[in-house]
């Protein structure tokens, strides 16, 4: 008997087919309500787990941990802070390279000043990965780098201001990719290149102030 599977998808339920369940091997959520760095939520290799939306929650498998990847990183008050004064960042395994799949992430920043913030979809290391770059001066992009070479697929602008912001990345097993900054369309391009050997998901903060990440959320 085939069953249908419901992820939780910022307080909505989203009916995934078995059929793209089954193509992929990770899911993560962290909203820092249990105020760790430590463990966060994961759908991790049960591409077959079910949950139905009237019970209310998301099936919860083995947690993830995050690792500290630079500087000094703060979970308080149900939100992680990335201090500005260093690079900081946290990371974890990298959740899935196949089929159709979605990153997203919320954000709230403060005032204007240089560097940016870079949370690393997919990344081999630092000359292969994918990326997202929220940029001080106002600009948003998505980006790849490739044998160290980088490259921007979509490239946009987003109001430098205080307000909590939701930014996401869509991709699909064709290599399209569509880019959105709070729910509109930012802009689609092709592009097919993958890390060969992905291993980590890292947020990292190389801006000049502290930066509040409320919501992380791939599947």
């Amino acid at each position: 008997m085939t069953r249908t599977r419901f992820v939780r998808w910022n307080g909505d339920w989203l009916e995934i087919e078995p059929e793209v369940a089954g193509v992929l091997n990770g899911w993560v959520l962290e909203d820092w309500e249990d105020d760790s760095l430590g463990w966060g939520r994961r759908f991790d290799d049960v591409p077959y787990a079910f949950d139905e939306p009237e019970d209310s929650e998301a099936v919860t498998t083995a947690r993830v941990g995050w690792d500290v990847l630079a500087g000094d990183p703060i979970v308080s008050n149900n939100s992680l802070t990335l201090p500005g004064d260093a690079t900081s960042g946290i990371e974890t395994p990298a959740p899935t390279t196949a089929g159709t799949w979605s990153f997203e992430f919320q954000f709230q920043t403060i005032s204007d000043g240089t560097g940016a913030f870079t949370p690393n979809i997919i990344r081999e290391d630092t000359d292969n990965r994918w990326r997202i770059s929220v940029i001080e001066n106002g600009g948003l992009e998505l980006r790849y780098d490739e044998g160290g070479s980088t490259s921007t697929v979509v490239s946009s602008t987003w109001p430098v201001d205080t307000d909590p912001h939701t930014v996401s990345a869509v991709h699909d097993g064709d290599g399209n990719w569509e880019l959105f900054f709070d729910g509109v369309s930012e802009g689609t391009e092709t592009e097919t290149f993958m890390p060969s050997n992905p291993e980590i998901f890292a947020p990292i903060n190389t801006a000049d102030h502290d930066l509040d990440v409320t919501r992380i959320e791939v599947f």
